[in-house]
């Protein structure tokens, strides 16, 4: 069960939590707007409510960092569980 069915369940789960983490940053904008808590996503948007256009850029590379982070460790992730698709 572990060698075969594990193996093949693995690769799904790996992608789909590499991209559940851009999607827990982009969140956290909502999050602590409705909250009032303070972070990076409240600061956002209260940059776009001010027109805080260095600030806005800041907040959203912030997140597509968090993207390519994700991506990148899904990936690499990925390339350890399935050794069929390891660079050769």
């Amino acid at each position: 069960m572990r060698r075969h069915a594990l193996r093949n369940a693995l690769l799904p789960t790996i992608t789909l939590a590499g991209l559940t983490l851009p999607s827990l940053a982009a969140g956290a904008v909502f999050v602590e707007k409705v909250f009032s808590w303070p972070g990076m996503g409240l600061v956002t948007v209260n940059a776009i409510a001010s027109r805080d256009y260095p600030l806005v850029t800041a907040g959203v590379l912030a997140i597509s960092v968090v993207v390519v982070i994700g991506a990148l460790a899904a990936d690499v992730l990925i390339g350890f569980a399935d050794p069929r698709i390891r660079l050769r």
